[in-house]
């Protein structure tokens, strides 16, 4: 799903409908925010916009700890803990 603004959700309507690889970003500084709505079920994900970033650390917020990833010819692949089922989605940062 390709969301291009404002005026494009105003006048095509907006699905709520999430899958586990729509990403959205933001940076600040030396960190990079990963948000998702939608969640693996494998609670795996590969994320292509920060493949090539020298990435330091990821940590899903809200928790303590990094988590464990791979950079891969394609993406960084992210291994998720396991959470419950409460809430909707979830927000990574990315320390670079």
């Amino acid at each position: 799903m390709q969301i291009k603004g404002t005026r494009d959700r105003f006048l095509g309507g907006f699905n709520h409908t999430f899958a586990a690889d729509d990403f959205w970003f933001t940076r600040k500084e030396d960190t990079v925010y990963v948000i998702a709505l939608g969640r693996p079920a494998d609670g795996r994900i590969a994320v292509k916009a920060i493949k090539g970033l020298a990435i330091r650390s990821i940590r899903l917020l809200g928790t303590t700890g990094d988590l464990s990833w791979a950079e891969t010819p394609d993406a960084v692949e992210i291994n998720l803990p396991a959470w419950s089922d409460d809430g909707l989605g979830y927000a990574l940062e990315i320390t670079c």
